[in-house]
Parts: C-alpha cells; structure tokens; sequence
C-alpha cells in the first residue's frame, strides 16, 4: 500500500472516530434542554445578530417558538446597535482608521421568572482607510459587521449553555 493510500486511510479512520465519540469544537454553546423551545423577542427580526442567533440556535437543535406563551424561555433582545467612529486621523486631518462597534443587550427569562439580567455585549474592530478605495473599505465595515454579530451570537449561546 502506497503512503497516499495509507494516509487516506487514516484519515477516514480517525475522522470516524471522532464523529462517533461525540467529538465537537470547544465553545460552540449547547443550548440546555430546558430552553430547547425558544422565542427570541426583537425589535428587527432582519438584523444581522438576529439572523446569526437564531440560524445557531436551531444549528443546535431548539426550536423557535412562534408565541412566548408557549415557550420554555424567552430571550429578548433589548437593544441591539451597530456604528463606526474615527479611531486615527491624517495631519490634513482627514480618516486614516474606523473602529466598527456592534452592541447587543440581552435578557433571558423562563416561566415569568429572570433566569439572567439584562447582559451587554459589544465587539469591537478597527480598520485602516485610504479614500481611494471606498468600495473596497465599505465592504471589509460590512464583513467586519457580519462577523461581530456571528461572535456575539456564539457568546449568547456559550452563556445559555451555562444557565
């Protein structure tokens, strides 16, 4: 068997294993079996922490309820803001670097009862910008967004997993 063909084989091997021993990355928030059913409560059901919550949530087996009523818990988002401010200037005193900033305040409750306190959460990045590629630093803001979100949504998860 040639080396190529054994490595094959090994890999296929240990992938197998891992899978079947239950193996998943570390920090990916396993939602606890009593909010397996859950209503998120928002103001912008199209924001981009929405749209990464709940694809998450249900990536991890709960349910969206469709009325709080009928919900094991209720998360509502109580405020959610996104924005950029200057963070570097020129000496013509023009923008050399943004920082993006994205803001989630959160509280979770079950049964009427306040399983966890209004809880903020803001990710912060910088980036460098040149007026001369406008476009191209207008889309590197919007993936910079797309990825906070993501990242504050995994953080809601990991600290559900811990209630």
């Amino acid at each position: 068997m040639n080396a190529l063909l054994r490595g094959l084989v090994v890999s296929v091997v240990a992938m197998a294993m891992l899978s079947g021993c239950g193996f998943r990355l570390q920090g990916s928030g396993e939602v606890p079996e009593s909010m397996q059913n859950i209503y998120v409560q928002a103001n912008d059901r199209y924001s981009l922490f929405y749209r990464a919550l709940t694809r998450r949530l249900q990536e991890q087996g709960a349910t969206l309820a469709t009325d709080p009523a009928t919900a094991d818990a209720v998360l509502y988002v109580l405020e959610e803001s996104l924005g950029q401010r200057v963070s570097a200037v020129s000496i013509r005193n023009t923008p050399l670097e943004y920082e993006v900033f994205y803001t989630v305040n959160y509280s979770v409750t079950t049964g009427g009862k306040e399983l966890l306190k209004p809880t903020r959460i803001t990710a912060k990045n910088r980036y460098e910008y040149d007026d001369t590629k406008v476009l191209g630093k207008d889309a590197e803001k919007n993936m910079l967004a797309n990825s906070q979100a993501e990242d504050i949504a995994r953080q809601v998860l990991l600290q559900l997993s811990v209630l």
